[in-house]
C-alpha cells in the first residue's frame, strides 16, 4: 500500500510522540521540523489535520506546541492515514479481480 508523503510524515511524527511519551509535554513546531528535517509550514499543515481528527492537541503561546490528545495505544495507523489522506475513493480487492 502506498501512502502520500504527508501521511508518511504524519505516521513518523505520531510514532515519535508515542515513543517520547508526548501525552502531556508540548513539542514546538520548530523542534519537530528540525527533528524531521522538513519546513515548519509543511509540518504545520500535517499537524493541523491531525488536530482536526482529535489525534493531537495544539497549544498556543511561548510554552505551546503539540502533544498527543489520546493514549497512543488508542490510535491506529489507519486513524492517522485517514486524518491526512481521507478515505480512498475505491478499495480494490485482489480476491474480486
Amino acid at each position: 500500500m502506498k501512502f502520500t508523503k504527508a501521511a508518511n510524515m504524519g505516521l513518523h511524527v505520531m510514532v515519535y510522540f508515542a515513543q517520547n511519551d508526548q501525552l502531556e509535554n508540548n513539542l514546538s513546531i520548530h523542534d519537530l521540523a528540525n527533528k524531521f528535517e522538513v519546513s515548519s509550514s509543511y509540518l504545520s499543515k500535517i499537524l493541523t489535520q491531525l488536530a482536526k481528527a482529535s489525534l493531537v492537541s495544539s497549544v498556543s503561546g511561548v510554552k505551546g506546541g503539540y502533544c498527543l490528545k489520546r493514549d497512543p495505544i488508542e490510535i491506529s495507523f489507519l486513524d492517522i492515514i485517514r486524518a491526512i489522506d481521507g478515505l480512498p475513493d475505491e478499495v480494490n480487492c485482489l480476491v474480486n479481480n
